[in-house]
């Protein structure tokens, strides 16, 4: 009597295998659906860090005189906000040799962060009105190579960052996620069909009779999600403490309980040495 109701107990927790076509049909649905949000958070990704990358090499780009030969700011409204876009030909000397370019900043396309898209273009239509020269920062390795600004932006920055990190590991966990449960099914399936008449051989977690605890893979994904976290704000290292102790950026003040340990060590050395350096 007893063999019977745990067969039964067991029969019941087995249940019944899912269909293999609804199976494979609820992957392909949710890997269709994540993929274009893993896709959005990597090309995010891709733009701010090579915004970073650009800025730590246009530090040692070489200061040249340029001439603005046209200016205009452009707008793009949508539903709820309008977006803005500075738009820049100059030209400019270098080794003896005549260049144009028309990159003005670090990151490229329209935005509504902040008012640097505004600013910049009246700073340099105003030069252009009064046939004054600007500066552009010129890369020696590649003269062609050039820009109007090499300052980070710190507000664009942190959308792009908080944007690709969130679509990203969100919408990868799902597509990975996906895949993993359907290995899961097959295996089951396998098994349900290799012992129709014995349930508690239908779970590969079952035939050993032990059930292992799966604190390991959390941790795996804890510590997966941490290095994740950490390699995204990484860059903040490198420029929050002189935005937060130098220039007093709000803005980025309020990053620093996201930043890690270094940065926030960094920026309280920074911040004491310029209330304890002499006037």
């Amino acid at each position: 009597m007893n063999s019977m109701i745990h067969c039964r107990d067991i029969q019941f927790m087995a249940g019944s295998q899912p269909d293999k076509g609804t199976s494979k049909k609820g992957q392909a649905f949710l890997i269709l659906f994540g993929l274009p949000f893993f896709a959005a958070g990597c090309i995010t990704g891709y733009f701010a860090l090579r915004a970073m990358v650009t800025y730590y090499e246009a530090q040692h780009w070489v200061e040249t005189k340029a001439t603005i030969q046209s200016v205009d700011l452009q707008s793009h409204s949508g539903d709820h906000s309008t977006t803005y876009k500075v738009v820049c030909t100059y030209a400019y000397e270098f080794g003896g040799r005549p260049y144009s370019n028309q990159r003005v900043g670090l990151s490229g396309g329209s935005d509504n962060f902040g008012s640097w898209q505004q600013d910049t273009y009246y700073r340099l239509k105003q030069a252009h009105h009064d046939r004054q020269s600007v500066t552009c920062y010129v890369d020696p390795k590649e003269p062609q190579h050039a820009l109007l600004d090499r300052k980070i932006r710190f507000g664009w920055l942190a959308f792009m960052l908080l944007f690709s990190s969130v679509f990203g590991s969100v919408s990868g966990g799902l597509i990975g996620g996906s895949f993993y449960a359907g290995r899961v099914l097959r295996r089951n399936a396998a098994l349900a069909e290799a012992y129709p008449n014995q349930p508690w051989m239908q779970r590969a977690e079952w035939i050993n009779g032990i059930i292992s605890p799966k604190l390991g893979l959390h941790a795996v994904l804890a510590w997966l999600f941490a290095f994740f976290w950490n390699a995204i704000s990484s860059p903040i290292i490198f420029f929050l403490p002189e935005e937060v102790s130098v220039k007093h950026n709000k803005l980025a003040s309020s990053s620093m309980p996201f930043a890690p340990p270094s940065s926030n060590a960094s920026t309280e050395e920074v911040t004491s040495n310029s209330k304890t350096a002499p006037a």
